[in-house]
């Protein structure tokens, strides 16, 4: 995995449904609070989830058996404890985590969720092969609070999600999850990297934590910096 910057995250810890944790830049491991949010949807690693942008590219999971090594604190973002990439790989590099090929070519195949799937990522739709090329697959190893955004009625939308340790996703440069496997949704953390770190204040709190549904209400939209901001 390419790490060419050092990012700093900040781990906030939250015991939810099942145990889990949360990134705004943030990542979490396993106490009783969680930051300052309204309504959290708790993605498990293998479920399509609410609206997916497409069907399900994830082609492998971690073993049944596998024991996680949550942390909390501050993490830098290229930390080997953030991501597992499993090696000798069958059929190419990440081939048994997430087929990038399938997703290129299903956006081909549908124009008006690629046209919104780059939206959010920053990109020119005709840079979607490209950056998806640019993208390293690997399984979460920490369970990650960030925006995650869904596609419904000819139009995308993000809510607050905590991605559970063993999602497979697709990572970028600056080691930051961008794309879930299992439903192709973006996934945007709540600050990007500015120059050389990124940091967080939180706070902690307990909030109502919504496990099955799609939290409503709340409709985000990019400003011209290209961070998410809502409006009511």
């Amino acid at each position: 995995m390419k790490r060419i910057r050092t990012l700093v995250i900040f781990a906030i810890i939250a015991a939810i449904v099942g145990g889990a944790v949360g990134l705004g830049t943030s990542f979490l491991g396993g106490n009783n609070n969680v930051a300052e949010a309204s309504s959290l949807y708790v993605a498990p690693a293998n479920a399509i989830g609410p609206d997916a942008f497409s069907p399900s590219f994830a082609t492998g999971q971690l073993p049944a058996e596998y024991t996680f090594q949550f942390q909390s604190g501050q993490i830098p973002a290229s930390s080997d404890s953030l991501y597992i990439q499993p090696r000798g790989t069958y059929g190419g590099p990440g081939s048994n985590v997430c087929d990038i090929e399938g997703m290129k070519e299903f956006f081909r195949s549908h124009p008006d969720r690629a046209a919104a799937w780059a939206r959010i990522q920053g990109i020119e739709f005709a840079q979607i092969d490209s950056f998806l090329d640019s993208l390293q697959p690997a399984f979460l190893a920490q369970n990650v609070k960030l925006t995650m955004y869904g596609f419904k009625n000819g139009q995308e939308y993000g809510y607050e999600a905590i991605i559970k340790a063993g999602t497979a996703v697709l990572v970028d440069e600056l080691c930051l999850p961008r794309a879930r496997c299992a439903c192709g949704n973006p996934l945007v953390t709540d600050q990007p990297p500015v120059e050389e770190t990124t940091t967080t204040t939180t706070t902690t709190t307990e909030v109502p934590v919504v496990t099955e549904e799609c939290p409503e209400g709340t409709t985000y939209y990019r400003n011209e910096d290209g961070l998410p901001q809502s409006f009511e």
